[in-house]
């Protein structure tokens, strides 16, 4: 029973040695790194772990060994046989024998990939978001027009122009104020106006 879960579970599996090498995989992992079994038991997790995480996986492992940890996860990087990175969430623990000696490690890998990359393109994405909304802020503090940005009638930015036009020391003293604090009563009504339109 053992032996059919492990070969057809949807994660990939494995039976590692306390060196590090493969002595058991099922064929998830095999299609998730694009090795075939036979190759896979001839090499060693560290030859396929990404150059960055090794350091960090070697000393989780020798946490394990060394009984510090009962288990450990980690999101880590593989590099598949075509050379693209796999991401995965990799949990392992120790197997000992009758003698609470450890004998072997057993690692779940399952496959963030997608999730990973969709991250990745987000931090991209508001990283540039936010690059062009500080230039546009930085414009915006140069422009010598006056520039009042409100929401609902109330003042969300101001720049240095519009604080020397309206008298204010500081952005402090005008956001979060009406507009109706700020303009003239006698333009109120147009100014409501422009608002509903």
């Amino acid at each position: 029973m053992f032996d059919f879960a492990f070969n057809n579970a949807s994660i990939g599996m494995a039976i590692v040695s306390l060196e590090g090498c493969f002595i058991q995989v099922n064929r998830a992992l095999c299609d998730m790194v694009g090795y075939n079994e036979r190759e896979l038991l001839s090499m060693n997790f560290q030859s396929i772990t990404h150059q960055d995480d090794l350091e960090e996986n070697l000393e989780y492992v020798n946490q394990l060994l060394n009984q510090k940890i009962e288990a450990y996860h980690m999101e880590k990087r593989y590099i598949h046989r075509l050379g693209q990175t796999v991401w995965c969430m990799v949990i392992a623990s120790v197997v000992y024998n009758e003698k609470g000696e450890p004998v072997f490690l057993f690692s779940q890998f399952h496959d963030i990939t997608a999730k990973k990359l969709t991250e990745i393109v987000q931090k991209q994405t508001e990283d540039v978001l936010r690059e062009k909304e500080e230039s546009f802020r930085n414009l915006l503090e140069e422009l010598p027009l006056a520039v009042l940005i409100t929401q609902s009638g109330v003042c969300q930015y101001v720049n240095r122009a519009a604080l020397n036009l309206i008298g204010a020391e500081s952005a402090e003293d005008v956001l979060g104020t009406s507009t109706n604090d700020i303009v003239d009563p006698s333009n109120h009504d147009k100014l409501e106006e422009r608002r509903r339109k």
